[in-house]
């Protein structure tokens, strides 16, 4: 008995201990994210930046943005999951009701928020397949007829075609060399004009466009394969 009493008493002491130790660990990487750095591109007074693999800061902003899908934007050939998270390319054309924000013709939806000042990210969970895009665009982005891909119409953005990653600049796509994405977090920040594109999965930077915003921008995302998907993470 007396055995059975000794080990439990050495076991809530071990337990104790760690506990400590982790409490301690803690309060020492809070203080560090406290004292904050310099992020390349403005001012990130609350954490320290993580690095990717090629010594490009990762703008932390306070928290991920809650986004869902506009379906009053949506392509008739888009189709909505139920949390408005996901969008997927259909077989056919729905029957929808005509509304002056829906894209006609482009395969494309909005989220239902959109920013004109701050710092703000989300992440999309990726298809593997070709046929999608995802970015940010400005709110006046024309919705009817066939308009293209490019900062010029407004839309900064990057894409999976043809087997390959690209960031879709003007005149010509620039290529990525990026390996396989399954997530992808968007940084938007208005302050210093700039939209950036992050691997999740190790934290690289993917690329970044320069802006000068001069109005609200949303949210973009198209898929234009029945074989892929875009979605909003979690």
């Amino acid at each position: 008995m007396k055995n059975k009493v000794w080990n439990v008493s050495l076991k809530t002491f071990v337990l104790k201990g760690l506990l400590k130790k982790f409490k301690e660990d803690l309060r020492g990487e809070l203080e560090k994210e406290e004292k904050g750095t310099r992020i390349e591109g403005g001012m990130n007074k609350g954490r320290q930046p993580c690095k990717g693999l090629h010594g490009q800061s990762l703008p932390v902003f306070p928290t991920t943005v809650e986004l869902t899908l506009d379906p009053d934007t949506a392509n008739p050939r888009l189709i909505l999951s139920l949390d408005l998270k996901s969008v997927r390319l259909g077989q056919r054309v729905q029957d929808l009701p005509s509304h002056p924000r829906r894209f006609d013709t482009n395969t494309r939806v909005l989220a239902s928020c959109g920013f004109s000042s701050g710092r703000h990210h989300w992440e999309v969970e990726v298809g593997h397949q070709d046929g999608w895009a995802f970015g940010v665009a400005r709110e006046s982005v024309r919705r009817k007829g066939l308009t293209p891909f490019t900062p010029e119409e407004g839309v900064w953005a990057l894409q999976l075609n043809g087997g390959q990653y690209w960031a879709v600049t003007s005149p010509e796509r620039t290529p990525l060399s990026c390996g396989h994405l399954s997530r992808v977090r968007v940084a938007l920040d208005l302050e210093v004009g700039a939209v950036s594109f992050y691997a999740v999965e190790d934290m690289r930077h993917l690329y970044t466009f320069r802006v000068n915003f001069h109005e609200r921008v949303f949210p973009l995302f198209s898929v234009c394969s029945t074989g892929t998907y875009l979605r909003i993470w979690p």
